[in-house]
């Protein structure tokens, strides 16, 4: 079951709160954990996000807490390492020692990725003002077997900015992630195409990083909102309130490279319901080279926001995904070989892969109908697309599921308002 944790921003938010930590009981309520009990529910701090991450790779999810004063200043952040495997009882303790650790900075928002595909998880953190005039640039770590080397070159890490949000996603679709970074205070937001050789490009022009003094962008998410097998971006503006009626930003990304992707949901049933927590790795040819990428199902990774729950990943010129391995956070592994791309999948923890085919909802004229109905797909049986007509007279929460011949719900393909109208 997922637990819940709120982080409390010292100075930003109101009188002084601890964070608060609610562990769920499994039926529906939760348990607080007392102020005191945990060494992240003592003290204060400017407490910004909260970012989970198995960084160790031990099976439980540690916590980084990016705690940027945001005044001027810096800081050590609050790193803490989950102690569930090692004791049998889930309580933290502070990070110390590593170098990654030990920096002081502006922090916000920490993602663990595998940014040079070498089986092993980096780390980006995003840095905001530092004191400097246009802001402290983002850090990146490339972990080398558990050592962790500060990458010094580069515009990823030298472009300064009042920077909050780091998304990564395979945008491109070439088999390695690419980032997009969000700043505050009128700056340019940022976008970096990962070159596949442990370097990036800096994107120097379009509507992604073109510069408003009148907009402040802070949260920014990842996802395929329209099923055409690419990631999308949505940039949330007006950080801070200082920046109001300032409207949000929609991307369509409208890739047309022709590399492979596919798109995964994960369904936990030992492990938590949304798999948070879960490691996917998949292992494909691409360009000749075979190499194993990296994902994790996450529901913290941007600045106050997530990224689509589902898995992306992008294949470039493979011809199919040679293994793909899930690691629940239950401990089971479930591994499938032989992989078709360009598709979605579900993933339900413990069974065979199922292959989604419906990839978006359209609706057929102006004409508003007298009635509710639901008309037989066509065709039926199908393999491996069908079409569903339906109709609503009126403005309505709309609930759309396919259940297999054993009455088991497969998918869920819509759940959400719809407007009046034929579909």
């Amino acid at each position: 079951y997922t637990d819940f944790l709120l982080v409390h921003a010292q100075g930003f938010l109101g009188p002084a709160q601890v964070n608060h930590m609610f562990v769920n009981n499994g039926d529906g309520t939760f348990a607080k954990v007392d102020s005191g009990a945990s060494p992240v529910t003592t003290g204060f701090a400017p407490f910004t996000c909260a970012n989970w991450a198995d960084y160790d790779r031990d099976g439980d999810l540690d916590l980084f807490i990016g705690s940027g004063p945001a005044d001027g200043s810096l800081a050590e952040d609050y790193i803490y390492k989950n102690l569930l495997k090692e004791t049998g009882t889930a309580n933290f303790e502070r990070l110390t020692g590593f170098p990654f650790v030990d920096e002081k900075r502006d922090g916000q928002v920490y993602n663990w990725i595998d940014y040079d595909n070498d089986g092993d998880l980096d780390v980006c953190v995003t840095n905001y003002w530092g004191g400097l005039d246009n802001g402290l640039p983002n850090e990146l770590w490339r972990n080398d077997n558990g050592e962790y080397v500060k990458i010094t070159e580069g515009n990823l890490v030298t472009d300064d900015g009042y920077s909050l949000a780091n998304v990564w996603g395979d945008f491109d679709n070439d088999g390695d992630v690419d980032v997009y970074i969000t700043n505050d205070s009128g700056l340019p937001n940022r976008y970096y195409t990962n070159n596949g050789d442990g370097t990036f490009t800096a994107l120097a022009e379009g509507d992604l990083v073109d510069k408003n003094p009148d907009v402040g962008s802070y949260g920014a998410s990842a996802g395929d909102y329209d099923n055409d097998g690419d990631l999308d971006l949505v940039v949330g503006n007006g950080a801070f309130l200082a920046y109001p009626g300032t409207p949000n930003f929609l991307f369509r990304n409208d890739n047309n490279n022709n590399n492979g992707w596919v798109n995964l949901k994960c369904v936990g049933v030992e492990t938590n319901k949304a798999a948070t927590g879960t490691e996917i790795w998949a292992k494909a040819t691409i360009n000749g080279n075979s190499y194993w990428q990296y994902r994790s199902a996450s529901s913290s990774n941007s600045f106050n926001g997530q990224n689509d729950l589902r898995i992306h990943f992008g294949f470039g010129n493979a011809t199919n995904i040679d293994s793909l391995k899930i690691v629940w956070l239950s401990g089971n592994v479930d591994v499938y070989t032989n992989v078709a791309i360009n598709k979605f999948y579900t993933a339900v923890e413990g069974e065979d892969l199922t292959e989604i085919n419906v990839t978006s909802v359209e609706s057929e004229n102006n004409i508003l109908p007298a009635e509710f109905s639901l008309e037989q797909n066509y065709p039926n049986p199908f393999n491996p697309s069908t079409t569903i007509k339906f109709t609503i007279p009126e403005t309505a929460n709309v609930k759309l599921s396919i259940y297999n011949m054993l009455g088991e719900k497969v998918s869920e393909l819509i759940n959400s308002q719809l407007s009046a109208g034929i579909y």
